[in-house]
């Protein structure tokens, strides 16, 4: 008998954006290479537990070798990603990635930080609406600070426009994060935006350790001088967008990078330990 490895996504609607079906792609390629290793694989939506039967059944199954999680969102909510692995681990099933405690660390950008902060991990500054008290005792006519809105809890750029990346004073971005919220219906903050280099760092669990795989930057020599240093939801997701096209990936990189790099990697190792994360 084969063993089986069902691959676990979130349900996608018919008129779901580019960054919501991507998951069907990913699923497609996890498919393929499960089944070229000789496992059998079935694909299967991620339902909350009261609509979650025919998925108990399939891992109940014989031949179960492990759940490949592919979860990134519950009802269109990034922050209930957390409750893919949740149920798994409640069914006693093996599964790739994180665990629920990790996703509900990291998917929170406000809850991220203050981890970070604590563990002495450099991460720029924020503000958030309910921060506003604080912000009113300060003068109008605080200092200008770069700032870029995010929302708190979701991931791929979704929601960052690059637009309203810019100088403002502590009082107008709250303003804008107000705006924002009251359009959206999301919680958002405002980080300090650092111009300079992006890299991507991605890390892998190997014999019980993390690897840390070789780093990619986003090459931003393209851009018009007017526009920000920054992958936003359009770089990532607007095939057609200027953006899109003007910010290639770079992969090799200089003897003088060295030191940049090691310590890039460095700090992407200690995340992995202080939020406790695996696969």
């Amino acid at each position: 008998m084969k063993k089986k490895v069902p691959i676990l996504i979130n349900e996608v609607s018919g008129e779901a954006r580019t960054d919501e079906a991507d998951v069907l792609i990913q699923a497609e390629a996890v498919r393929g290479s499960l089944e070229h290793l000789g496992y059998e694989t079935v694909t299967v939506p991620f339902a909350e537990k009261e609509r979650s039967d025919g998925l108990k059944k399939i891992l109940a199954g014989p031949g179960i070798k492990a759940v490949f999680n592919l979860v990134e969102s519950v009802r269109d909510e990034s922050a209930l990603q957390y409750l893919a692995p949740l149920f798994l681990e409640e069914m006693g099933v093996p599964f790739t990635g994180n665990s629920a405690k990790a996703l509900r660390r990291t998917t929170d950008k406000i809850l991220a930080k203050r981890i970070m902060n604590l563990a002495g991990i450099p991460t720029p500054r924020y503000l958030s609406f309910a921060m506003r008290s604080r912000v009113a005792r300060t003068s109008k006519k605080g200092p200008l600070k770069q700032w870029i809105f995010k929302p708190v809890q979701e991931d791929a750029s979704v929601g960052i426009l690059e637009e309203l990346i810019g100088p403002y004073r502590e009082r107008e971005a709250l303003e804008i994060l107000s705006r924002l919220e009251g359009e959206t219906g999301m919680s958002y903050m405002a980080e300090e935006f650092i111009e300079g280099r992006e890299f991507n760092i991605s890390l892998i669990e190997s014999a019980g350790s993390p690897a840390v795989l070789p780093p990619v930057e986003q090459d931003f020599s393209l851009l018009p001088p007017s526009s920000p240093r920054v992958v936003g939801y359009r770089a990532k997701w607007v095939e057609d967008s200027m953006e899109y096209s003007s910010i290639p990936r770079r992969y090799a990189f200089d003897a003088a990078d060295g030191a940049l790099l090691e310590r890039i990697r460095q700090i992407a190792m200690n995340c992995w330990k202080v939020f406790g994360l695996s696969g």
